[in-house]
């Protein structure tokens, strides 16, 4: 099976510091930690089942086409309609800009539910009902998956804007569920986040241009990719291609502390701002995905997410980080287990 590794852009920071909001690009799985995000409320109805925490699996959810870890859901109700909602925190939004709102949404089964999206000024479902409707679908379906649930807003007076879901399904619908909510400034997704925009940088020709993607299928890799062990690293022999599963492994340090590091080619961030990186692989043990400039000084890349301990095959894994200054990176996945196992996939 081929292993992939995808690096995305999501936007650009451009928000004034004074607006109070969260700022843009703004990210959210929408349920955390058995709870809403940070920053989030819930609300409902008199006799309405309220929104509820799940995590990805959770009732055969799979949240990877999302990138998300889990979110909320409206469970069924045989007696009583949803009247229900969850609502972002305060996010700043600037004057005569347009910006993409996008979530993701799936329905259990057959049967179809009701939802819309809309935007307001205060963090309550009274103003949000008076507010601006960007999404409206009183019959939707998608029991197959997640499916991309997206709408342009356009500011004419600048300031803190909150977005809400509103459920307000029949009773006896089964489930509805939501997560992975983002606003961006048009044009810079994340709309679709295996087909992002790419703004070629013609600063840095020779780096490679975002979005950066590439299968670990072939030989060919590691004459772009780089094996280099850490002060740590007991074993120092390099990540090397596994030809029977077509994908870069490290699977040298059975019994020894990890610090091995697969270093990719220098890549172009034309812009600071958010940016999202994607990989499916199998861990077994402990991987850091890093950041830095330099293929030949594991000092220079500092950690953008952690597996921690697991063992898992075959799984996509997603993190979020951020540049603040334009220019050329590296990314390195890093095997770090504190004894190393069998093997791990990329």
């Amino acid at each position: 099976m081929n292993k992939t590794v995808t690096l995305l852009l999501a936007c650009a920071l451009a928000v004034p510091a004074i607006q109070a909001g969260k700022t843009v690009p703004y990210t959210s799985d929408i349920g955390v930690n058995y709870g809403v995000d940070e920053g989030w409320i819930t609300s409902a109805a008199r006799n309405s089942t309220p929104f509820s925490y799940f995590a990805n699996g959770d009732d055969g959810t799979d949240t990877s086409v999302a990138g998300t870890q889990g979110g909320m859901s409206h469970a069924y109700d045989a007696q009583n309609a949803a009247d229900c909602w969850v609502i972002s925190p305060a996010i700043s939004l600037e004057a005569g800009k347009t910006y993409t709102v996008s979530f993701w949404a799936k329905t259990r089964d057959a049967d179809a539910e009701a939802f819309e999206l809309r935007a307001g000024t205060e963090q309550n479902s009274t103003n949000l009902k008076a507010g601006d409707e960007l999404i409206k679908k009183p019959f939707f379906k998608s029991p197959d998956g997640f499916t991309l649930q997206s709408a342009t807003y356009t500011v004419t007076e600048g300031g803190d804007r909150y977005f809400g879901i509103h459920c307000f399904s029949e009773a006896n619908s089964y489930t509805f569920y939501i997560t992975g909510l983002s606003v961006t400034e048009e044009g810079a997704g994340p709309v679709d986040p295996d087909n992002p925009e790419n703004p070629d940088n013609p600063d840095n020709p020779e780096a490679q241009q975002l979005p950066y993607n590439i299968a670990f299928n072939s030989t060919d890799v590691f004459n772009t990719w780089t094996s280099l062990a850490g002060p740590d690293a007991v074993v120092k022999t390099g990540w090397h291609f596994n030809s029977f599963m077509n994908c870069a492994e490290f699977d040298s340090a059975e019994g020894y502390k990890e610090d091995n590091y697969f270093i990719s080619p220098a890549m172009n961030f034309p812009a600071a701002g958010t940016y999202k990186v994607k990989f499916n692989g199998s861990v077994y043990g402990e991987l850091d995905l890093m950041l830095g400039t330099d293929a030949t000084d594991v000092s220079s890349f500092t950690s953008i997410g952690r597996t921690g301990v697991i063992s898992e095959f075959d799984n996509v894994f997603t993190y979020w980080f951020t540049i603040e200054t334009p220019g050329q990176y590296r990314l390195a996945a890093r095997a770090c287990a504190e004894t190393g196992t069998m093997m791990g996939y990329l």
